[in-house]
Order: structure tokens, then sequence, then C-alpha cells
């Protein structure tokens, strides 16, 4: 296969183009059983629908002889980190400097045999596999040898392939984010968290049912019924316990955090109105959505810092104490506590630092220890952000 090399940092990545037939006959090539069930679990993140719209697209354009474009879809070849490039020789004898140092990139692939794992592109990669079952034999011909444009990166192993497609799909597509930590290796602890307490691992029933999870994108939309999302589960587990993200954690200690974690889940879905209301069957959960900002997504994240506050300054025993604090905030989106802090012209502000304020900010008005420099600080930002002074607390949870 005839590609260019590139290379961001230490990942060398090849692009080229291959035939629809070629990238069939991958798709149905043996493979060994890991990469199999990874490709099952792969498929069950793709939302049918879209599949069904883009084949229909691509069926309606080939039938009428459009013009339609593919896109590049990009693969992680298992086994070929150290795929042989056998270079062209160049074929111009005039080219100056630059010309020549960007030829020398381009040479023949060979990676044939090693099996292909979509990483990005799933959706159109899919809805492809569905055209070729639905098209006539003509039509098919015509359209197995059309080219698509393709990225290729070269991994060792499939935990590597899983550990890139995570990062690949959280800092290319955010709406992909929920799909990649559903299928993101077992060295991403916080994944695995996220997973487990929703129940989609398989081997947990969850804390919180599947069906109240959104995975499929990393937001709330307006008239979305879910509680929360895959995304805001793995991030609450990065607050919770940043040192997971230590290479040298050892797994076997992961169920102490699970445990942990689905407690203060649980707890929080029990016992914080806002939350336990909102996951009743027979709660309008987008319109609740609308009356209380702790229910956004940002919002939910603004608890678990609390949560992590409380835990940090207090020890375990003070969550209970916090949650019930929690209870006594005002929630509603309308109240003016939240205005230029979580809310900035009526608008979400969703942002690190606004969250990591209104966090501190609730922890102090519910009790919850902190020091005289933490406090001062929050006096500090307060004023920057509201032009005001720091308010006594709203409750004093000693009496």
């Amino acid at each position: 296969m005839l590609v260019r090399q590139f290379r961001d940092k230490n990942l060398p990545y090849f692009q080229g183009a291959i035939k629809i037939k070629e990238l069939k006959n991958k798709e149905f090539r043996t493979t060994p059983p890991e990469i199999r069930e990874f490709k099952k679990l792969q498929y069950k993140s793709v939302d049918p629908r879209e599949v069904d719209e883009i084949s229909q697209f691509f069926i309606e354009h080939i039938a009428e002889n459009k013009e339609h474009f593919i896109g590049t879809i990009t693969f992680g070849v298992l086994h070929a980190e150290e795929a042989p490039l056998q270079l062209l020789p160049l074929p111009l004898q005039r080219a100056d400097i630059e010309e020549i140092r960007e030829l020398k990139n381009i040479g023949i692939l060979q990676i044939e045999q090693e099996p292909w794992i979509p990483m990005d592109g799933l959706h159109r990669y899919y809805a492809i596999l569905k055209v070729l079952r639905e098209l006539p034999p003509y039509k098919r011909e015509i359209f197995e040898n059309e080219e698509i444009p393709i990225t290729l990166i070269p991994c060792s192993s499939l935990n590597q392939l899983q550990d890139l497609m995570l990062r690949l799909q959280k800092s290319v597509r955010a709406v992909d984010r929920g799909e990649a930590i559903r299928t993101a290796s077992h060295d991403d602890k916080f994944a695995q968290l996220a997973r487990k307490v929703c129940g989609i691992d398989g081997t947990n029933e969850g804390i919180l049912p599947e069906k109240l999870v959104n995975w499929k994108t990393n937001t709330l939309t307006n008239r979305l019924q879910k509680f929360t999302t895959l995304s805001v589960l793995y991030d609450s587990a990065k607050i919770l316990y940043p040192d997971l993200s230590d290479q040298t954690f050892f797994s076997q200690n992961l169920s102490l955090y699970y445990d942990e974690f689905a407690q203060i889940w649980k707890m929080l879905i029990e016992n914080f109105r806002p939350f336990s209301e909102a996951i009743r069957p027979t709660t309008d959960k987008a319109l609740l959505r609308d009356k209380y900002i702790c229910l956004k997504a940002t919002g939910q994240l603004v608890i678990i810092q609390i949560i992590k506050l409380a835990l940090q300054n207090e020890g375990p025993e003070a969550v209970e104490k916090a949650i019930d604090g929690l209870n006594r905030i005002p929630w509603n989106i309308e109240h003016s506590i939240w205005n230029n802090i979580l809310l900035i012209n009526g608008r979400l502000n969703a942002g690190y630092s606004a969250r990591i304020l209104a966090a501190q900010l609730i922890a102090y008005h519910i009790g919850i220890t902190q020091s005289d420099k933490e406090v001062d600080e929050l006096r500090r930002k307060y004023k920057e952000a509201k032009h005001d002074e720091l308010p006594s607390p709203l409750y004093n949870r000693d009496n």
C-alpha cells in the first residue's frame, strides 16, 4: 500500500487510500477471539440509526450516480509497530530541499495481513459494510472499487490500541467520548470504575441503571431522559481518585476504590433530593434538569468535587453530613448564588475553574472544614467573580 508516514511525538502513523473491496476483505478475515470480542463490544457502542442514515445516503447517491465523499477512517493495526516501510525512489531530478524531504516519507507499507480495527469513523465504517450488503450486484461492484482515505496507527497490543482510541476520541470529537470510555482498556482505571458503577462492564448490576446513563455522548441535551453520562462518571472517578492514573497502580486494589465510589453514588442518589427525584421512572428528567443546576453534567461534577473536599478534609464519615448540607442549598438555576460563578449572562459556565470555585463556595456554605488559607483564597475569587464580599455561611451544620 502506498502511504505517507507522519510522526506525532513518538507515535508513527501512516496515511493512504484503500479500495472498499479490500476493506471488506479485511473485515471478514479470520481474527483471534479477543479481537472478535472487542469488536462485538465496539459495535454495541454504535448508534444503528446513524448507521442507517449514513448508509441510506450512500445508497441513494450511488443509485443516482451522484458524488459522495466518505471521509477518512482511522484504523489501529495490531502487531505492526515495526511495520516495514519500503521507500520508493524519488521521481524528481530537480526538486528543492523541502520537496525532497517530504518525498522521503512516501513508501510502500506492507501490513496487509495484520488485524485492522476501526478507531475513528465507526459509523461510516459500519455504514459502508451495510451498503455492501444492500446494493444490487452491479452497483456493489462500482462501490467496491471506490477508494477511501485512511489513517493507520501501528499498535503493539490490543491494550495500546484501546488506550489510543480513548485519547483520540476525547481529543478529536467529544461526542464519541462515551463510546471511547465504554471500550477503554483495563489499564484505564477511571473507565473501569465508570463502567462498573452503571453495570455496562457485564460483571456488576451497577448502582446506577444503565438506561439512565447516556454513554453515546458526553452531554445531557434539553429533551434527553437520562440522569447522567458515562463521561460524568469517568470524570467523577478522576476527581475522587487522581492517584489511579499512576501506571504502577495494581489492579487488584481497584475493588477497594470501587466499593467507596459505588457507595458515594448510592448515597447521593438515595439521599440527595434532586438526584433521588431525577432517577424516579415517572420523572421528566429534562424538565427537572432545566430547574436544578446540580442535575446538569457540570453541576453533577460540582457535587462530586464537594464530596471530594469533605473526604479530603474530614474523612469518609463526613459524606453523610455533606449530603445533608447539600439538601439545604438552593439549587434552582434562577437563584442568584450561581450568577457569575456557574452562570455567566444566563449561560452555563462549564469551565474547570468555575466548577472548583462553585464547589469551594458550597463547601463553605455547608460547613465543610477548610483552612484559613483556603477560605482567604475563596474570598478573593468570590470578590473577583461577584464584585462583592463573601457572605456568611448559609448553613451551620452544628446547629
